[in-house]
């Protein structure tokens, strides 16, 4: 194993001014290379990125140790694989000495001499009882493949066979002669009580309907577990050791309890569960039914039975009636069927109704059902869980989880009056998080076990509890633990001892690091089995629980096993160490772990950076661009700690990247202050951290990566949320996004997550942290790339959709793939890969994805500066003054009275202005000279700056006209002039300027449409002396174009009551008045500003309502169907028989 350096950096840079700490491999300073052909996102680039997983599996070699004890537990053997040519070792263990007692090479070497071969194949083991000199080995070799067993003498190593093992072997080691089966149907809810009467460890595995496995539980020797299933369910039990099946199950319509005592040995014994929830949803005890109220909307469930079985508790579920649905479209499915298919499912939002759990206890002998009192404690719910039996059966208690997540409770409820009373509360003021939370009652010793980060950190406390119901009050609680660190999980609980996985407990270390501890319940005393630094994710009792093998790792150390007994932790042996010699040959080295201080200048902010294969740290001839991979969801923290190949960031990091990962603020795992960084604060996404981080890697790694660009960023789910973000609201640091699957507006996601770091109700907070609003923010120089699967259950692909909408609406460039066939996480499909790398290639290294190495990049065209896709092209591009080359090729009349005369504004290519053309239509001619009409009101101005904006005619006098102008130094101001036009002489129209000024607009308030009522007819006659534009008013204020009415016509629009409409002068595009449907059919004249006349009237024969015509106020169908049949376009025969 390759050692790693630890560099300590100082700079005198102030925002860097603490020690910068970081762990370099030495395989990194040890590998030249020819870097100038490499990492361009060239083709030879991408088929080393596609390759990656490929290329490093199966390279690291006895990582970790499928231990097989002795019935004493002070014994192991475990099969060691090894990286060839050499093949398996078989050792054991020695745990009380601490050793390992048996060589493997002189054991097989031992049985190769007996059978006269050299390659015999180590496959099984086993103890000899009362003989602990000896050992069982079981081989096989290329001339038998059947297992044969030996005994060997570990002083002497003289092996002879063991008849009696070989003979049976098949029996023992063989696998399961049953035909395979798969699930098929889903009866009633049953139990399983699973017990291993077997010498070997048994995986239990269901198989669903494609056949297809799924892990569920590992059964030790002589141990039992419990599984929820359902009759006609198959379940799959394997061997351990030689991954053979060692029997099949299919659920029947009872629990069954299951013993397995060998290949195809299974005894099954159906036995009963007292309480249940039968079909119906009723509570059922002993066969007989306490319940008849069940129905879709109620339901009973969590049914527990007080331990002298007089009551049942349970919670009656309220279901919402209309709960919120989200449908997906498969518009491409997978049968090959042209025609799309739709799934709809519950999806409920933040703010939407929950199911409310509401506790009650039935008295089994009367069925009496007693609720719980004071319902306002309890009802305003986010959950009510956890139901369970106090030991004296006066009382039962249940979690409380208030909605907003501010408060949670532990009730109790008395059993014969309903009285709650508090047992333990929890209150915050941002949030409570309870997926991290623990509760456990100790009924040995009357008290619970319970999870708090009222300190500051996650820590965990004992409640006493009383005898008796009436004593409960003011419960104090009583810390097991405490100190600047977290306990990160509960892993099990036996008598008085609680195994606990905690983080941050050895100041030294990186504070995300696993340890493992013991927790004596009674005595409070706190025994660290871990103390290694690495993360410990794996820990393996002996049966008796006196020996543990713990499995750590860092990113850069590959697992160790260590034996460590567990009275005190004190290490015994080292077990394994991963060889890792064939994974460092590809050219794979490990990622460098960096960490500086945060936004606070105290707190450490920690995470890693993958460099491309190959690369020499020493003698890099170049600098990198950086890519960061991010998650900040608060439901966890996401930098691996433990040792991981990053196969996915190394694919990106081959085509020429330096790819990082961060865990900023807002997310979990560290202290209550640290995770509360994201309370309604999503956006946020530890950003102010991340910026840091990078600017500080930057500074320690100049000759590695160059930020000054722009930095790369991509996530998905909540880490697509996140990489928006960091674009629209970071620009300066982030240059291209690419987000998959993102949860961009939490108003539309679900509910359980967003509630949860957000809040309820749901505020402006919500809008305030979703991307759509910082559209506006994104810049020309940034490129963004959104994919969604539109077959997406998990985050509503609307999220995606709506952001798509606002970026268009904004009119801003980005790139977005749709998957039509699937669903969360869809970007991470090989093509959504590669085309996530493709966009990265082009807009971070400026190159051509996948080009040939050989092949020249022009950065210039050869054209010259034009027709370059340049910043001067797309203005010529966008800008229609380019495109237009036609004028006045159409005209837009405005008659007069008599229909004899119209006026219309003629358009003029520039740098002309508009003219106003006059036409007499019984002469066919223009009868106004517009150069003579200008010249006349230029010299009563004198000016020659007018704009012509308006029209008329005068009546009874055909030789006039009238002519409204706008001068540039006062556009508010209109002046109108009367034009004799067989003289062209000019006068002001005082009694139009002073009176009417035609140009003004409605003095109405806005208004909006605000509910939908009675569908009716609206016909509208314009009498205004402009055509006039007809627009719907939405309940929002937001108007659609509906109609165009000419002067002197009139339309027929159809409408429903309350809808608001707007009507607009089409030569001067101001609101000429607002109408709100009334509830009946009416007439509207339009004859001004704010001048409307409206006459209700009848229309004979309709639709009505339920689809039916009506004539005259008489229904005369009645077989309409609001689904499946509906009566349309009816007709009134003129003679009003039809």
């Amino acid at each position: 194993m390759l050692p790693r350096h630890k560099l300590e950096i100082h700079t005198q840079n102030a925002e860097f001014k603490d020690k910068i700490i970081i762990f370099i491999p030495q395989s990194m300073m040890m590998m030249p290379i020819n870097q100038s052909s490499k990492w361009t996102g060239s083709a030879r680039d991408y088929e080393r990125a596609m390759n990656v997983q490929p290329l490093l599996q199966n390279k690291v070699f006895h990582e970790d140790v499928g231990a097989e004890w002795s019935s004493d537990s002070t014994r192991f053997w475990y099969i060691r694989d090894m990286p060839p040519p050499q093949r398996e070792e078989i050792h054991f263990i020695n745990c009380e000495q601490g050793t390992r007692y048996v060589n493997s090479s002189l054991l097989l070497l031992a049985i190769e001499e007996f059978l006269g071969t050299n390659d015999v194949k180590v496959v099984d083991g086993d103890f000899v009882e009362n003989a602990p000199h000896c050992v069982k080995v079981a081989v096989t070799s290329p001339v038998s493949e059947r297992k044969i067993w030996f005994i060997c003498d570990v002083n002497t190593y003289v092996v002879e066979p063991d008849y009696s093992k070989t003979e049976d072997s098949e029996a023992e080691n063989g696998s399961s002669s049953a035909d395979p089966m798969i699930t098929q149907t889903t009866g009633i809810d049953i139990t399983l009580q699973v017990y291993n009467a077997t010498n070997r460890r048994i995986m239990m595995f269901w198989i669903d309907t494609n056949g297809k496995s799924c892990f569920y539980h590992d059964i030790f020797v002589h141990s039992e577990i419990s599984q929820g299933t359902y009759e006609g369910h198959v379940w799959q039990f394997v061997d351990s050791v030689t991954d053979n099946v060692i029997a099949w199950f299919c659920g029947s319509n009872q629990d069954t309890r299951i013993e397995i005592h060998g290949i195809d040995n299974i005894v099954t014994i159906p036995f009963q569960i007292k309480t249940k929830v039968n079909s119906q949803s009723n509570v059922v005890f002993d066969g007989e039914q306490l319940t008849e109220d069940a129905n879709d909307l109620l339901q009973y469930n969590d049914v527990t039975l007080c331990p002298n079985e007089k009551y049942v508790a349970a919670f009656r579920t309220h279901i919402p009636e209309d709960p919120r649905m989200m449908t997906v479209l498969e518009m491409a499915p997978f049968d090959g069927s042209p025609y799309p298919d739709e799934e709809t499912i519950e999806y409920p939002n933040p703010g939407d109704e929950l199911p409310f759990h509401e506790p009650v206890i039935i008295d089994i002998e009367t069925k009496q059902i007693v609720t719980g009192q004071s319902p306002e404690l309890y009802s305003t719910a986010y959950s009510n869980t956890n139901l369970i039996w106090h030991t004296s059966g006066q009382w039962c208690m249940f979690v409380h989880n208030a909605r907003g997540h501010q408060c949670v409770r532990v009730f109790a409820m008395h059993c014969q009056t309903g009285e709650i009373r508090v047992v333990i509360e929890e209150t915050c003021n941002t949030f409570i998080d309870h997926t991290h939370a623990y509760f456990k009652y100790l009924p040995s010793s009357n008290a619970i076990l319970w999870s708090s980060e009222r300190s500051g950190y996650r820590h965990l406390y004992l409640y006493s509890l009383p005898s008796t119901f009436d004593a409960i009050d003011n419960l104090e609680a009583e810390a097991l633990t405490s100190g600047e660190y977290v306990v990160s999980k509960v892993e099990d609980y036996d008598s008085t001892c609680v195994l606990l996985s905690v983080r941050g407990y050895y100041a030294d270390q990186d504070p995300y690091y696993i340890q493992y501890m013991i927790l004596n319940t009674e005595t409070k005393v706190l025994t660290r089995l871990t103390d290694a630094d690495g993360t410990h994710e794996s820990i393996e009792f002996s049966p008796d629980r006196a020996y543990s093998l713990v499995g750590h790792s860092r990113v850069d150390l590959p697992p160790v096993v260590e034996l460590r007994r567990t009275c005190d932790g004190q290490k015994l042996l080292v077990v394994e160490e991963a060889d890792v010699s064939m994974l460092l040959s590809t050219g794979w080295h490990y990622p460098i772990r960096f960490s500086t201080l945060g936004r606070d200048n105290k707190t450490r902010i920690y995470g890693i950076a993958i460099l491309p294969m190959s690369l020499s740290f020493s003698t890099a001839n170049r600098p990198f661009k950086v890519i960061e991979h991010i998650y900040a969801g608060p439901q966890g923290s996401f930098v691996p700690k433990s040792w991981s190949l990053c196969i996915g960031m190394n694919g990106i990091a081959e085509a020429g990247f330096v790819v990082v990962q961060i865990d900023g603020m807002g997310t979990a795992n560290r202290s209550k202050a640290f995770h509360d960084v994201c309370y309604q604060n999503l956006a946020d996404s530890g950003f102010p951290d991340r910026i840091l981080w990078l600017k500080a890697f930057a500074q320690a790694y100049p000759h590695l990566v160059d930020i000054s660009g722009g930095v790369g960023i991509y996530g998905g789910s909540a880490g697509g949320q996140s990489a928006v973000a960091g674009l629209l609201r970071h620009g300066d640091m982030y240059k291209v996004a690419a987000a998959d699957s993102g949860s961009h507006d939490n108003r539309v996601d679900k509910l359980w997550w967003n509630e949860l770091w957000m809040g309820y109700p749901v505020t402006d907070c919500y809008l305030e942290n979703a991307n759509i609003s910082f559209v506006k923010n994104l810049q020309p120089h940034q490129k963004l790339l959104l994919t969604v699967g539109l077959m997406d259950k998990n985050v509503d692909p609307a999220c995606t959709m709506q952001l798509v909408q606002a970026l268009i609406d904004a009119d801003k460039d980005f790139e977005v793939i749709p998957f039509p066939r699937l669903g969360h996480g869809a970007g991470e499909c090989r093509y959504g890969w590669r085309k996530r790398l493709d966009f990265f290639v082009r807009h971070l290294l400026g190159k051509e994805p996948r080009h040939s190495d050989t092949l020249k990049m022009p950065m210039d065209d050869e054209m010259g500066t034009r027709w370059t896709g340049s910043a001067k092209d797309y203005q010529r591009a966008m800008d229609t003054r380019y495109l237009r080359g036609v004028y006045h090729d159409s005209i837009g009349p405005n008659w007069s009275c008599d229909s004899s005369r119209f006026w219309y504004f003629r358009d003029m290519p520039p740098p002309q202005n508009d003219e106003i053309h006059f036409v007499d239509c019984e002469k066919g001619t223009q009868y106004v000279d517009f150069i003579l009409l200008r010249t006349s009101i230029e010299k009563y101005l004198k000016t020659n700056k007018l704009e012509f904006i308006d029209a008329g005619f005068i009546d009874d006098a055909p030789h006039s006209v009238k002519v409204a102008v706008n001068l540039p130094e006062n556009e508010d101001e209109t002046i109108w002039f009367i034009c004799d036009v067989s003289n062209y002489t000019v006068e002001v129209d005082n009694s139009k300027s002073n009176d009417e000024n035609e140009l003004d607009t409605s003095n109405a308030e806005p208004i909006a449409s605000e509910n939908t009522g009675v569908e009716i007819t609206l016909q509208i006659y314009n009498a205004y002396k402009h055509p006039i534009t007809m627009l719907w008013v939405d309940a929002e204020g937001e108007t659609r174009f509906y109609q165009d009415i000419l002067t002197k016509k009139d339309i027929t629009q159809i409408t429903y009551e309350g809808h608001a409409w707007k009507f607009i002068d089409m030569a001067t595009e101001n609101v000429v008045a607002w109408y709100s449907a009334p509830n009946q059919n009416t007439r509207i004249e339009i004859h001004g500003i704010d001048n409307i006349m409206t006459t209700p009237f009848e229309l004979k024969t309709i639709i009505n309502g339920s689809f039916n015509i009506q004539c005259k106020g008489e229904e005369i169908t009645d077989d309409a169907d609001p689904d499946l049949l509906k009566y349309k376009d009816a007709i009134l025969c003129p003679n009003e028989k039809y």
